[in-house]
């Protein structure tokens, strides 16, 4: 992405983890994670850094703000199949190469 992120890594097999779905999803939709943070109601990117990488479970309140602005239902994003999240980076990945990510989705 445009600010230099680190790209999702999706485990190779078992389980993907929500804080993995919820960064797919993300960076499918090309937000920054500062402006995700900012949008979800000015929460630390490190907040949200140690959410996507599997430290912590946001909570319930926080969770609906996620998926709100990842324009996902809570349901659809926990049990989207394996192949659906690997679509999501791939077409993320894509959207990074021709430069084409949105910094907000609320501004």
């Amino acid at each position: 992405m445009g600010r230099r992120e680190t790209e999702p890594t999706i485990p190779s097999e078992g389980e993907i983890p929500l804080g993995t779905r919820i960064r797919s999803r993300r960076w499918f939709l090309g937000i920054y994670m500062e402006d995700f943070a900012k949008d979800l109601g000015n929460y630390r990117p490190s907040h949200i850094s140690q959410i996507e990488g599997n430290k912590y479970s946001p909570s319930e309140e926080l969770f609906d703000k996620i998926t709100k602005l990842l324009q996902i239902s809570d349901e659809e994003l926990v049990f989207s199949p394996r192949e659906q999240v690997m679509e999501w980076l791939e077409i993320g990945r894509q959207k990074a190469r021709r430069g084409r990510h949105q910094r907000s989705l609320q501004g």
